[in-house]
């Protein structure tokens, strides 16, 4: 029995250290991770109701908008290290299309305001900006007048090694986190009840644990020495 709980605990104990040594030599470490995030807000309407129904018209470039919107859009390096432009396989931008005609960029802000501005054109439904170097820690936005309402935007790039990713709205990562506490507090209570319930079963498995990290450590040991 004895030698079957060893076994287990052992399993266990080298899952993480080879999860632990696979993420080490696969996985980019934090501190030289790229990740641009971007977020936007529900398009608003510019006049309540149709152009037809209301005494308020809009005109861009001669032209009369049927259903003006304005909808804003943050792109952020929220990475640890800088995007630059040769990370944009074949000089291919990054493409947010907004599912309808995008007539106008209104409202441009950059920080830090010492970055240099990026590239940003206007393509059909879509904003492209890049390729350029957006800094660490640099925040991008753009308030855009469009000729409807967007419901949905899609996010297309060729960045290499940098994660793009859409920022999780506050509700949604609140809800993710409380459903990682309710888990954490139900297994601390299950261990609590299988420890009440076999009081010899837990002490025989927390002294075969102790028998094992402290193998562990002498055979580490003797292999630190032995280099």
């Amino acid at each position: 029995m004895f030698a079957i709980l060893a076994f287990i605990v052992s399993s266990v104990i080298a899952l993480p250290a080879t999860i632990f040594v696979a993420l080490t030599f696969f996985v980019t470490p934090w501190f030289a991770r790229k990740i641009l995030t971007y977020e936007y807000e529900e398009s608003v309407p510019v006049i309540n109701g149709k152009v037809a129904d209301s005494e308020l018209a809009v005109t861009f470039h001669g032209v009369l908008m049927s259903n003006p919107h304005v909808i804003s859009l943050k792109l952020q390096n929220t990475g640890r290290a800088d995007v630059t432009s040769a990370m944009f396989d074949q000089a291919t931008p990054i493409s947010f299309d907004l599912g309808v005609q995008v007539a106008a960029i209104l409202h441009v802000s950059y920080r830090p305001p010492s970055m240099r501005s990026p590239n940003v054109a206007l393509v059909n439904r879509a904003l492209s900006i890049g390729p350029s170097f957006i800094p660490h820690g640099a925040v991008l936005e753009w308030v855009l007048l469009v000729d409807d309402s967007c419901e949905k935007m899609t996010c297309t790039h060729s960045l290499e090694g940098v994660n793009v990713k859409r920022r999780i709205p506050s509700a949604e990562w609140k809800s993710g986190i409380r459903l990682r506490v309710i888990l954490t507090y139900t297994c601390f209570a299950f261990l609590i009840w299988w420890a009440i319930q076999q009081p010899t079963a837990a002490a025989h498995l927390l002294h075969n644990i102790g028998n094992v990290l402290s193998s562990s450590a002498n055979e580490l040991s003797r292999f630190v020495a032995s280099i």
